[in-house]
């Protein structure tokens, strides 16, 4: 899977007037920090809350209603199968950032009309959150299965990428929140070399920084979350 496919999407004007409220519902924290940073770099969007776990999010949502609720997908399958109409209710629209590509039709069959792929680019994921917001109800193109009658359909690779042994070490830590003279030392190698794998990974994973990687690699399912 890459998180930079190469993807056209149509941009929308930044909203003048008050910005949209965007808040988060997902049980990674480091998601909550990438999604966090993106609304916070982009005039036209406004942070309110997070939360990893449904009850929590009723809560907040209770007195703080947002434009947006980013949902994980599998809570929003889960959720809404329960509970008809749960997610509908926490916020204006409700937009799954979707993992895997089987989600995307069980997505469809509980009313979730907005979803944005949880690889997506950092570049298009204002103007996605807008589109949702604005009530376009298309699947993003990246999201859409690919088509053998459409030869011009965009391909996803959804395959989890390829680390070493040790980049995964070194990314596993990285999850953990340990600085690299931290890593080094666990790992009994230099700062230059924990660097040089950090640029490995970054690389193979096509992120930016540490929290996106993270967050790739959590939707790759190359590395899984430990629930409480």
């Amino acid at each position: 899977m890459h998180s930079r496919a190469n993807l056209h999407v149509p941009q929308l004007a930044p909203s003048k007037t008050k910005p949209i409220t965007v808040a988060l519902l997902d049980r990674i924290p480091l998601v909550h920090l990438s999604v966090k940073v993106l609304v916070a770099g982009v005039d036209d969007l406004c942070w309110t809350w997070s939360s990893t776990n449904r009850e929590a999010a009723s809560r907040e949502a209770a007195t703080r209603r947002p434009d947006i609720l980013l949902i994980e997908s599998g809570i929003a399958v889960g959720w809404a199968r329960h509970t008809a109409g749960a997610t509908s209710k926490l916020a204006g629209t409700v937009v799954a950032l979707v993992g895997a590509v089987d989600h995307v039709d069980r997505l469809a069959d509980v009313g979730i009309r907005h979803m944005i792929p949880r690889t997506v680019h950092p570049k298009d994921f204002a103007n996605l959150v807008r589109r949702a917001h604005c009530g376009d109800p298309l699947i993003p193109a990246e999201m859409r299965t690919p088509s053998g009658n459409d030869p011009c359909a965009p391909q996803v690779d959804w395959t989890p990428a390829s680390l070493t042994e040790q980049q995964l070490r070194v990314l596993q830590l990285i999850g953990g929140g340990l600085n690299n003279n931290e890593i080094a030392k666990r790992l009994s190698v230099s700062q230059e070399t924990v660097r040089t794998h950090t640029k490995n990974i970054y690389r193979t994973l096509h992120v930016r920084n540490r929290a996106h990687a993270i967050t790739v690699a959590y939707a790759q399912g190359i590395m899984r979350p430990v629930l409480r």
